[in-house]
This record gives structure tokens, C-alpha cells and sequence, in this order.
């Protein structure tokens, strides 16, 4: 395949989950306003297509276009009669944009893939499409009768399970490689670093003189943090200190933790020659393995991305549940068929989380958040630019119902700079996030090494990111 369409290789498409170290390039940037100037290209051209050429030179006077806001399931029912209401009355047909966010992306979902469909508006709302809406209105547990919602309840209970342990490889692999360089460290005859570790008094004692401290102090930070935010009217300047000593707190009480473990529970002594060498080799594998173990591909989010698919785009006959972003809208000169433009041009809203924010320059104002914006063509946001959805190896194979499914993300351990530190610790730990880590469009390309290493990661480095609240602009990844 040709590494240039930033296709993955390696003989590595064997594995069960979406492969995470592809083949990437960095690719050029876009501002705001070009974004805007091409969509009023393809949008133009759209309406000579479908209106003839008065319609299309009056774009700048008379464009318009849908938004539809979120609040999941009630979202997307009350949307749904909105459409319905204007496609009634000949209105839905004239807009140039839908804009959705997480519940009223599954009407705007359900809106394109059914146009494509049907070719046309006349039978957008026909019955059978709204029965099939309605019957999946419990979309998680979905089922008419009690043995089928049991058995759905079940399913959602073993996806989240499984989800969870998958979950969890991140952080075994750091402590199971902590573990192994240790032992080989302490095992070199010029080193006796765990016999001076053991020296450091009993395990109660670590406990007693640093841990409950450390923990007491903690605590009073959190506290502290919390009274500030209420007096001074929750202050960027304040969250922006307290984020950085609360990280730098967990960090000393997590190493704190994984070296008494690590002394607590050893008893087998130094390894030989031989072991050390395995230990070192069993280290470098487990560091190969972080970059396959992508968490979104790990996380629930895939199980909840197949029962929104399911519910809002299966009614299509399963044709377009893999539609992939940049195919819902498409014009090239001289096409004759128009069902890839007849929609409106789609806008998916989703949440930039911004616990980490990558420099006072670009982060201004008191937001714990920014949006992010996926579509058709450019994907990206004012603050990390914008990349073109097809040219983009880390957008051009999303599919609309991950857009969709990352719109409508609303559990997340990182929900901004203002976030509780204790529940994102919890969260990440517990496995309670549906959000998607993302290509960075302004990352730059590394320092002596290729173009494609731009955007390959280590991922369970993001797991302590998630862990500690270290989630912003200046990350590889966005969340």
C-alpha cells in the first residue's frame, strides 16, 4: 500500500481492535477564514446545483443554517419534530448548514445518511423510519420486551467489563515494566539500591511518616482549591496554580506508592546475569506493546458508538453505518448525481477539553473548554487550526458515527481546567469516559525522525495524562 495515504502497514492488520501506530504524515494547517472561504465554494456551487445560478450568487445575502443543540435521547426527539416540521413546510430542503452537538447529532446523523438514502426529502419522515426511531429510544438497553431488555442490560454490563480490563493494560504495562527495570537496577553488584530501599524502616512506618501526611495535605489542597474558586469567582489564575501543585502532589504519592509496593511485596532477592537481561528485554516489549493500546479503540466508547449506530443509522439497511466522515458531503464539477450534496453541509460540535492549556497566548478567558469541529471537509478548531478531513491520515478514515459518538461524549475525566481531581483519578481508573483522543492538526513533527512519527504515541502515557489532569492543546493528542 502506498505509506503517503498514511495507510498502516506491517502486516499488522490481523489485530482485533483499531490499530493505533499507523503510518502518519504531519500535514499542513488552516486558519478560520480559509475554512470558511471553501465552504462558501462547495456551498455555492450546491445551490447552482440544486437552485440554478440566481440562488448561488445570492449565498452571501441569504445563507442560512440549522442548529440543533444537545441533551441526548429528549435532543434529538424534540429535533426530530423540528425537521419534520420544516421539511413540512419546504424549509428544511433551503439550508446550507446543520450544526449539531451530542443529542442533536443523532437527528443530524440520522438527517444525512437518510437523504442519501431515500435521494430526496419526500420520505425523510416516512413511518417506518420513526417506528425504528422510537423502538431504539432506550438506545443503550434497547428492546421491546423484558427477556430482550434483560439480555440487552446484560450486554451493556459484559461491554463495560470487558471495556474496563481492556482498559486497565495501560497502567499494568507501566507498573509491570516499573517492576522489571527495578529488579534489573537492583540486581547489578555495583548498586545496592534495594538494600538501601529496605533499610528505610517497615512498611507501617513508610505509611505513618509519609503517606498519611502526604495524603492530609492533599486533602487540604483539594479543600483550598475549592473555597478559592467560590470567593474569587472560580479565577483562571487560581485553577491554572492549583491543577499544577495538585499534579505535582499525586505524582510524589503515586511514585511514593509504586516503590513501597514494589519493596513491600519483593522478597525473591537479586536476579542473576541472565535475568536481568530478561527483565530488560520484557521491559523494551511491554514499552513496543503502548503504542498498540490505543484507548479508543480500549475504551467503552466503541460499545457506545455501535448502539447509537444502531439506533439512529441502521434504519438505512446497514449501508451507511460505516459511512466515513468525509464522504457525507461531496460536490465535484461536472457530477450529475446529487445525493452526496442534497443534505445540508454537516457541522459536528464536540468538546476540546482544556485541563492543560498549551500557553496563556492561545488560551484566553476563563473557558474550561473550547469546541472542536468535525466535518466533511475541514476538521479542527480556532484554537489548534484546522486540517483537511481527507488529507488528514488521523481524520480521513472517521466514520460518522465516531463523530457522532465523540459529539455526544458526556462522561469524561477530563471536563475541563476546573475538573475535580479526585473524581478524574476515579473516572480514568473505573474506565468512565466516553471521550476520543485525536489527532493535535498543529502538532509539529519530531525532532529527527520522519514526518510519520508526528503523530505515534505511546499511549499509556495518556493514561497518566487522563490519570493526572494533563489534557490540553499542547499534547499530540486532544481529548
Amino acid at each position: 500500500m502506498d505509506t503517503k495515504q498514511g495507510i498502516w502497514q506491517g502486516g499488522l492488520n490481523y489485530l482485533p481492535f483499531e490499530p493505533s501506530f499507523k503510518i502518519k504524515y504531519h500535514m499542513e494547517s488552516y486558519k478560520l477564514d480559509d475554512v470558511l472561504q471553501e465552504e462558501k465554494t462547495v456551498l455555492t456551487r450546491r445551490r447552482k446545483a440544486l437552485s440554478g445560478e440566481e440562488s448561488a450568487k445570492k449565498f452571501d445575502e441569504n445563507k442560512f443554517g440549522i442548529a440543533m443543540s444537545g441533551g441526548g435521547i429528549r435532543s434529538a426527539t424534540i429535533n426530530l419534530g423540528f425537521l419534520r416540521t420544516l421539511n413540512l413546510f419546504k424549509i428544511l430542503e433551503k439550508a446550507d448548514y446543520v450544526s449539531t452537538v451530542s443529542g442533536g447529532g443523532y437527528t443530524g446523523a440520522y438527517l444525512q445518511t437518510t437523504i442519501k438514502e431515500k435521494n430526496g426529502y419526500d420520505e425523510l419522515f416516512d413511518e417506518q423510519n420513526i417506528h425504528h426511531l422510537r423502538s431504539y429510544g432506550n438506545y443503550l438497553i434497547p428492546g421491546q420486551g423484558k427477556l430482550e431488555k434483560l439480555w440487552n442490560t446484560a450486554l451493556l454490563s459484559f461491554g463495560f467489563l470487558v471495556s474496563w480490563f481492556m482498559s486497565l493494560l495501560s497502567p499494568a504495562a507501566i507498573l509491570v515494566m516499573v517492576y522489571l527495570l527495578f529488579k534489573a537496577i537492583a540486581s547489578l553488584s555495583f548498586l545496592d539500591v534495594r538494600g538501601s530501599l529496605l533499610d528505610w524502616n517497615s512498611a507501617g512506618n513508610r505509611v505513618m511518616y509519609f503517606l498519611e501526611p502526604a495524603l492530609w495535605l492533599t486533602g487540604g489542597i483539594l479543600v483550598l482549591h475549592f473555597m478559592l474558586n467560590l470567593l474569587m469567582n472560580f479565577s483562571l489564575g487560581v485553577s491554572k496554580f492549583f491543577t499544577k501543585l495538585e499534579t505535582f502532589v499525586l505524582i510524589v504519592i503515586l511514585v511514593f506508592l509504586a516503590v513501597s509496593g514494589i519493596i513491600t511485596l519483593d522478597s525473591s532477592g537479586t536476579w542473576s546475569g541472565q535475568q536481568v537481561w530478561m527483565a530488560l528485554l520484557g521491559a523494551a516489549a511491554l514499552y513496543v506493546f503502548g503504542f498498540f493500546l490505543n484507548p479508543n479503540s480500549l475504551s467503552f466508547h466503541r460499545f457506545y458508538r455501535k448502539q447509537l449506530s444502531d439506533a439512529f443509522l441502521s434504519h438505512t439497511g446497514g449501508r451507511y453505518k460505516n459511512l466515513r466522515l468525509k464522504d457525507v458531503f461531496s460536490i465535484e464539477e461536472g457530477t450529475d448525481g446529487h445525493q452526496n450534496y442534497l443534505a445540508p453541509y454537516p457541522l459536528i460540535n464536540t468538546c476540546l477539553n482544556l485541563q492543560n492549556p498549551g500557553g496563556d497566548d492561545k488560551f484566553k478567558g476563563a473557558k474550561a473548554s473550547d469546541y472542536f469541529l468535525l466535518s466533511p471537509l475541514y476538521c479542527g478548531s480556532k484554537l489548534t487550526k484546522y486540517v483537511r478531513t481527507a488529507a488528514s491520515s488521523g481524520y480521513k478514515d472517521m466514520t460518522l458515527p465516531a463523530a457522532l459518538t465523540i459529539s455526544a461524549a458526556a462522561v469524561n475525566p477530563g471536563m475541563g481546567i476546573y475538573s475535580n481531581k479526585i473524581l478524574s483519578i476515579l473516572m480514568t481508573l473505573f474506565n468512565a469516559r466516553l471521550g476520543f483522543w485525536a489527532d493535535n492538526p498543529e502538532a509539529k513533527p519530531r525532532r529527527f525522525l520522519p514526518p510519520q512519527a508526528t503523530h505515534v504515541v505511546w499511549w499509556p502515557s495518556f493514561f497518566l495524562k487522563e490519570l493526572l489532569s494533563k489534557i490540553g492543546t499542547d499534547n499530540r493528542k486532544l481529548n
